[in-house]
């Protein structure tokens, strides 16, 4: 399915410095529901194609492939978004991959699993309550195409890295909330993607929503406010 038409005025207006202080990784999410558009927007910002061919590229020469806002060695952008969608306005349920070139979503499951979120992210409870998660994958037959297989290890951690942070500030600037962990029970969220065992694996997830922001999640509070 096509997305909505990106309208990055959020991000636009976002002032770099405050929204790097403003960043900041929630586990206290109320369950509040996230536009499609925001989400939308979310993605192509992060994994969209933005610059597909090099305009100033001397002579005759051409890049190939296509850029995202972010850094990818060789730029080969080995990393594969997935959305884990929870509570978005105008979208079902379910798990869909991110199109980058096309700014669309392909179902991978038209509803969520029987058993949610919470439970293939080792128990951390409060994930359950984010409007949406985007688990990112790592296409490692990429990477080893240009570099040496011990080698391409490291670039490929390092993609995943910076679009963490591109993502976390986005959702900063929409003003929801982020949370990210590559704490999981990685063979159980691969099959529910349905990732090819042999050449690509979930790193990293980071949702999102509305909540109160704090770090600690609200069991956590109520402890510590125990006399």
């Amino acid at each position: 399915m096509d997305l909505p038409a990106p309208c990055l005025d959020a991000l636009e207006s976002a002032r770099f410095w405050p929204l790097l202080r403003q960043r900041k990784t929630c586990r206290d999410f109320d369950g509040g529901a996230v536009a499609l558009a925001t989400v939308a927007d979310l993605l192509f910002s992060t994994f969209g194609a933005q610059h597909p061919i090099e305009p100033d590229a001397p002579g005759t020469l051409r890049s190939y492939g296509y850029r995202r806002t972010s850094p990818s060695a060789g730029g080969l952008q080995c990393t594969e978004p997935y959305l884990w969608a929870i509570n978005v306005q105008g979208l079902q349920p379910g798990i869909y991959h991110y199109l980058s070139c096309r700014h669309a979503l392909e179902v991978v499951r038209d509803n969520l699993p029987a058993s949610p979120l919470v439970s293939y992210l080792c128990q951390q409870n409060w994930a359950d309550d984010m409007a949406f998660a985007i688990v990112m994958t790592a296409r490692f037959d990429k990477m080893w195409w240009k570099y040496p297989h011990s080698r391409a290890y490291r670039p490929t951690l390092m993609d995943a890295g910076h679009l963490s942070q591109t993502l976390c500030l986005g959702i900063t600037a929409y003003g929801l909330h982020p949370w990210l962990t590559g704490y999981f029970h990685d063979q159980s969220l691969a099959d529910i993607l349905e990732c090819d065992p042999a050449i690509e694996y979930p790193l990293l997830l980071v949702g999102g929503g509305s909540g109160s922001g704090s770090s600690f999640d609200r069991e956590t509070r109520a402890l510590a406010q125990r006399p």
